[in-house]
């Protein structure tokens, strides 16, 4: 895990810019020269086309929307709008509500609790987007049963345990989250989205939202390379990550 002090003004957060290129985080991070770095969200491809689930800007630019879950064409698709995201820029972070936490009535603070248009606030320089949240209002998601259908109805891979890859923030804005959990080994088994939810609000999220899992859960460190032990080999290439830099780097 790592807390990143966001206003730092030696740091700055960035992600990956628009493309059609798969990379591992330890290649993008290397290439990138990042501090620190993990994986973004969940994605997939259609007709030779990858795209990511929800809503990516980085480097300052926005994904095309056919690389996004925001294309018309994915109108019906089991994803389709559910996202949240975790936004940077010029206001600092900026975050918003899943499509579920707002139908529920649980959205209060973020980017628009009320609003589901696609618009993201004016010079953003990184967002990514991920589902389920985690952690709504300093609240961790709880479930008696973390296997029933009730625990995360928007997802139902939570219902397992799988590695993970989430992201925090804190109740002042100040501090990200970044958290990988391994699992599929004898080391470790993963987690349950609850138990996620749980260690991610003992960590002082006041929201967070689950990113892409499985063998795509990456944690890389400057100078040690991934810190964790992805549970697919070679480490999984992954259309979008998250990254911290050196402010020097940016520019």
């Amino acid at each position: 895990m790592a807390f990143i002090a966001v206003a730092e003004p030696s740091l700055q957060v960035d992600a990956t810019a628009p493309t059609r290129r798969t990379q591992t985080v330890e290649e993008w991070a290397r290439e990138n020269d990042a501090l620190v770095a993990v994986n973004g969200d969940f994605y997939r491809y259609v007709a030779g086309l990858p795209h990511v689930y929800g809503d990516a800007v980085g480097g300052g630019e926005r994904w095309p929307e056919v690389q996004t879950g925001r294309g018309d064409q994915y109108v019906g698709e089991w994803f389709h709008g559910r996202y949240g995201w975790v936004a940077f820029g010029g206001s600092g972070v900026i975050f918003t509500h899943t499509r579920y936490t707002k139908k529920q009535g649980q959205a209060v603070g973020g980017w628009r609790p009320d609003d589901f248009s696609d618009e993201i606030p004016s010079h953003t320089r990184a967002l990514i987007s991920g589902f389920p949240q985690l952690v709504v209002e300093g609240n961790p998601v709880e479930c008696a049963d973390p296997t029933a259908k009730t625990c995360f109805p928007d997802r139902s891979d939570m219902w397992a345990r799988h590695p993970r890859t989430a992201i925090g923030v804190s109740r002042d804005q100040q501090t990200l989250i970044l958290v990988v959990v391994d699992g599929r080994s004898r080391e470790s088994v993963g987690v349950y989205g609850s138990e996620l939810a749980r260690l991610m609000h003992e960590l002082g999220a006041w929201t967070a939202i689950n990113f892409d899992g499985g063998g795509s859960s990456q944690f890389y460190v400057k100078g040690r390379g991934v810190i964790n032990t992805p549970s697919g080999t070679p480490h999984r290439r992954v259309l979008n990550h998250l990254g911290v830099f050196p402010q020097k780097n940016l520019d």
